[in-house]
């Protein structure tokens, strides 16, 4: 009787101790799976009726001290409300899933204080880091490249990308790393190649499309691209290593061919109120020979080493952050074999070369009804072009030899941009105003800039301010005066307008007058080699610009979003060059009279709890100048564009699929030629399309397998811009990409290691 006491006795014990649940249970979200903070957890014992009322830390995680069985709700502003009741055992880990109506996401760009991206006079897109993941992307023309408005062309000389974008080429388009400007204009073309930023540092990109001269400059005309890094200091350590592995076409093999991109990325907090971050990412891409010959290719092999690293401190409303983040690049061309009766075969290689150093120290600071906010950044960007005699003995093909020419370009900039925000509210009516001063110092030379070293200043102010008026109407004025140490300069202003006549109707307008002075590039750089032969010109006059646009947004229900927009632009004075009729004449920047763009897109959001489905099409024309002269060429050429982007996430199997396509149109030109003729040029369409699979094996491990370019392009019939300054062109064809690829990514995310 005794033993059998003693052991109801330790039974009871065990099981009492079992059903405590001290172990702690983090939330997470369903979405990115990182821990949801702020969540209210309410637990209810079902025995006796004892409560806890608690809130999840910055991770994520509350501890739960009632004994099992228990009735567990939890709710987040964000998220959809869960209930249930655990009996056996306390889950280490919960899944929270996003409302369908879940607060509009908060956007910076282009805004006198954050707000959300439904209640900025501006159309904001934003492409967040779970898309980036989504579409398994390499670089960020691997995301941008299927949204619409957006165009890619490629050197196949140099091995560099441009963009262009609402008709108007790369160097329109403002490309920020968290508001400061991006430096370093690479190969022939005025613009920033986008395939130089480490993606996995990035959080978000907003893109605005239409003038944004007043708020970031001459060169933000056809848009602006701010790239938001991540920020994630309030763990104690966490950690994300990736692996991605992919084809180049059929060619793979480690550690040479296809496409090998192992990263890591480490922050967490040194002490309360300040935390530390460092990265590294390595992208080699081997190279495809597509139509080339022996040991050419005409996709060049290329290996960028991208860090980064970054301090951040915080105290009551202050903030102050410093980041560096470091670019090395090499590009091989390697030449075609060369046979001799006397000496050994031989080849001749070329490398470009591009070293960069940007840092960047902001901070920002909230007194009463004034903010702050201050920048200051140094980048440091070498481009070098290396010819070697390469003697092609055995084992030895590939590597460089024999340095014979160095050629090379650097930019050098200090940038610091400062502004003071005043918020005020008078009746129903709030109002903002803010003023800025920006001065940019740019030193460039090199080989490769005739005339020796340039430098040039640009001190510039502005206002701005934004008048909401009983959250109806919404009014925007913003004036810029800019003083140019080469060029006598004009103000430009801009004025945008919001108005919602009804609860789910937004209209927006927009007028932006720009003015832009030649860059050092456009007048200096010389660039002359077997495939270019490009000469600055420094009798450049400077452009301005007149741009219109308008959209409508209406929201049919809460998953339900319809948006239309138009624009016209007028560039007069634009720099540009003209193709020459043969390759070996030079082609210089010039300025020609008049140059417009014009068009309108559409665009339909839906966004159902776990399907998001993404449909736009648009419709751009570009100015044709000799329809002046004749009435056989018409005002506009046009071409069309469509997209769609679908997502599906499978919940039990934790397994998501998603898919995204583009269209992109033929595009039509008119040239005179050396006869005096007119002659259409063509690049055909074609379309695009990816694939993606990933699948969530546990809360820190994560797998991805997609198709790139299901649909197998690689080239696509051109007569456009066959021999001029770029070699683009090739036998009538435009080089797209390097054939259909599959790839497989590894995701591991450890968070509070330490704990």
């Amino acid at each position: 009787m005794r033993n059998k006491i003693l052991l109801n006795l330790y039974l009871s014990v065990f099981v009492t101790t079992v059903g405590l649940a001290q172990q702690p249970i983090r939330l997470l979200s369903q979405d990115n799976r990182q821990g949801v903070t702020g969540a209210y957890v309410f637990v209810q014992s079902l025995e006796t009726n004892s409560t806890e009322n608690l809130v999840t830390d910055d991770n994520g995680t509350v501890e739960i001290n009632l004994a099992l069985p228990v009735a567990l709700t939890i709710q987040h502003v964000n998220y959809m409300t869960y209930a249930d009741t655990i009996k056996g055992q306390l889950p280490k880990a919960l899944f929270l899933y996003p409302k369908e109506e879940q607060l509009q996401e908060v956007v910076v760009t282009g805004q006198l204080h954050p707000q959300s991206a439904r209640n900025s006079v501006y159309q904001v897109k934003t492409i967040t880091s779970d898309r980036l993941q989504a579409q398994g992307a390499g670089n960020l023309q691997d995301v941008l490249q299927t949204n619409l408005n957006f165009r890619f062309s490629r050197d196949n000389a140099v091995g560099s990308s441009n963009l262009s974008l609402m008709g108007l080429s790369g160097q329109y388009v403002k490309v920020l790393i968290n508001g400061v400007p991006m430096v370093g204009r690479s190969g022939t073309a005025n613009a920033i190649d986008i395939n130089q930023i480490n993606i996995n540092t990035i959080e978000r990109v907003e893109i605005v499309e239409g003038p944004m001269s007043v708020e970031y400059g001459a060169d933000a005309l056809a848009g602006v691209i701010n790239i938001i890094t991540k920020e994630n200091f309030n763990q104690s350590l966490s950690a994300e290593v990736s692996l991605q592995e992919e084809t180049v076409g059929n060619n793979y093999s480690i550690p040479s061919e296809g496409i090998h991109i192992p990263a890591i990325q480490v922050s967490g907090q040194l002490f309360p109120g300040m935390g530390v971050g460092l990265g590294s990412r390595l992208n080699h891409f081997g190279g495809w020979q597509g139509n080339a010959e022996g040991r050419q290719q005409q996709w060049y092999p290329k290996t960028q080493w991208l860090q980064n690293g970054s301090l951040n401190y915080s105290k009551g409303s202050f903030h102050i952050n410093y980041q560096l983040d470091h670019l090395a690049e090499r590009i091989k061309n390697l030449g075609a074999r060369v046979e001799t009766d006397n000496y050994e075969p031989y080849a001749i290689d070329r490398h470009y070369v591009t070293t960069r150093f940007m840092h960047r120290l902001q901070a920002n600071q909230q007194l009463g009804r004034v903010r702050w906010k201050a920048s200051l950044a140094y980048t440091d960007y070498h481009r070098d072009s290396e010819r070697f005699t390469n003697y092609l003995v055995q084992g030895l093909e590939d590597e460089p030899q024999n340095l014979t020419i160095t050629e090379s370009t650097f930019y050098q900039s200090l940038f610091f941009r400062g502004t003071g925000n005043w918020a005020a509210l008078t009746g129903d009516t709030k109002m903002h105003l803010q003023l800025g001063i920006e001065n940019t110092n740019e030193w460039s030379g090199g080989s490769m800039l005739n005339a020796g070293d340039k430098e040039l200043q640009e001190l510039g102010g502005y206002l701005s301010a934004e008048l909401d008026i009983n959250e109806v109407l919404k009014i925007k004025p913003g004036i810029r005066y800019t003083l140019n140490s080469i060029y006598e300069t004009v103000p430009t202003a801009s004025v945008h307008v919001q108005y919602k006549p009804f609860t789910n109707s937004i209209i927006r307008l927009g007028y932006g007058k720009g003015f832009r002075t030649p860059s050092l590039r456009e007048l200096y750089h010389e660039f002359i080699d077997a495939n270019h032969n490009i000469l600055g010109n420094p009798d450049l006059e400077p452009e301005y610009s007149h741009t219109f646009n308008a959209a409508i947004t209406q929201n049919i229900n809460a998953d339900f979003e319809a948006s239309i927009k138009g624009f016209h632009t007028k560039v007069f004075n634009q720099i540009t060059y003209i193709s020459p009729e043969a390759s070996n004449q030079v082609t210089t920047y010039t300025n020609i009279d008049l140059y417009k763009t014009t068009g309108g897109s559409m665009n339909i959001q839906y966004n159902h709890r776990r399907l998001s489905a993404t449909v736009g099409a648009s419709y751009i024309g570009r100015y044709q100048a000799l329809s002046e002269d004749t009435l056989n060429v018409p005002e506009f050429v046009f071409a069309p564009e469509f997209n769609s982007v679908v997502q599906y996430h499978f919940l039990k199997p934790d397994l998501r699929i998603a898919a995204f396509y583009k269209y992109t149109g033929e595009t039509k030109g008119y040239r005179l030629t050396g006869d005096n003729t007119i002659e259409m040029q063509k690049t055909q369409a074609f379309n695009w399309l990816d694939f993606t699979i990933t699948k969530g094996f546990t809360t820190y491990f994560k797998a991805q397998l997609g198709i790139k370019n299901l649909l197998d392009i690689t080239t696509v019939n051109s007569t456009a811009g066959t021999g001029g300054a770029h070699a683009s062109n090739t036998n009538g064809q435009a080089s797209v990409s390097y054939g259909r690829s599959y790839f497989l990514k590894l995701n591991f995310q450890f968070n509070n290691i330490t704990k």
